[in-house]
């Protein structure tokens, strides 16, 4: 009888050594199977770190080229603003002809300044421009 339960004892004990031995091969896999998608996923996040610091990088050049092309714009539309405005002569401001053209100067003009009144025309300056028909 001692040596029949002996041998009960000793198939549980290979049961559960089987039973651990499988758990334990799971356990291997899924830290093998974990290892593999964390350094995945470090590798995703490296790449995708390297693509906003790159795109950071962009838009600071192009925002530092927007406000150069802004600072000269708005220089320039200060100079013909300071020249539209301080276009007096002898005391007097010129007022802007809202339906003014030039070829040369284009539309903002003072009043009786025209492609026909101009005293500055460009090469191929056009006499017959006007707003509707800018040729």
């Amino acid at each position: 009888a001692k040596e029949a339960g002996f041998g009960a004892n000793s198939a549980t004990a290979g049961d559960l050594s089987q039973g651990l031995a499988e758990a334990f091969d799971n356990l291997a896999m899924a830290a093998a199977t974990n290892k593999t998608a964390f350094e995945s996923l470090t590798t995703t996040t490296k790449t995708l770190q390297e693509e906003l610091s790159r795109a950071l990088e962009d838009n600071r050049r192009l925002l530092k080229i927007i406000k150069q092309g802004y600072s000269k714009s708005n220089r320039n539309n200060t100079n013909a603003s300071n020249n539209s405005s301080s276009n007096e002569t002898k005391g007097r401001r010129l007022t802007l002809d809202p339906n003014g053209n030039c070829w040369t100067h284009g539309f903002r003009v003072a009043i009786g300044h025209n492609g026909h009144t101009c005293t500055s025309p460009t090469d191929g300056h056009k006499k017959e421009a006007k707003r509707g028909s800018i040729m």
